[in-house]
């Protein structure tokens, strides 16, 4: 799931010019939309983790909690701005992101015992 996220809006600044650009407009400029689209990203993580949690496969007991923590990790790979700032710096994010995909998702990982 993160990392459809971030090649979604990777392939939308190569590709997709001008909607990226609006983006990054509307995050800049803290429009409703942004905030919208964040938020719903979030909620999404939130059904997610929620799901896991209620079958015994993460540990926690506040899916929204858990939910903010995921989007807050993952915002340099979703963030349009971020995005374009970070590919012109370092390139390839790809290892980046396994690496914080794999820290998220051991944090919420049910350890035995």
């Amino acid at each position: 799931m993160f990392a459809a996220l971030h090649q979604h809006t990777q392939l939308q600044l190569v590709e997709e010019r001008h909607s990226h650009e609006l983006f990054v407009a509307a995050t800049d400029g803290k429009w409703e939309v942004a905030k919208w689209y964040f938020d719903e990203m979030t909620r999404i993580f939130e059904a997610t983790i929620r799901e896991g949690l209620e079958a015994g496969e993460l540990k926690g007991d506040d899916a929204g909690n858990a939910a903010r923590c995921v989007m807050v990790a993952l915002i340099p790979f979703v963030h349009p701005r971020l995005i374009e700032e970070r590919i012109a710096k370092d390139g390839d994010l790809k290892s980046e992101l396994e690496a914080q995909t794999h820290f998220v998702l051991r944090a919420l990982a049910k350890v035995p015992g």
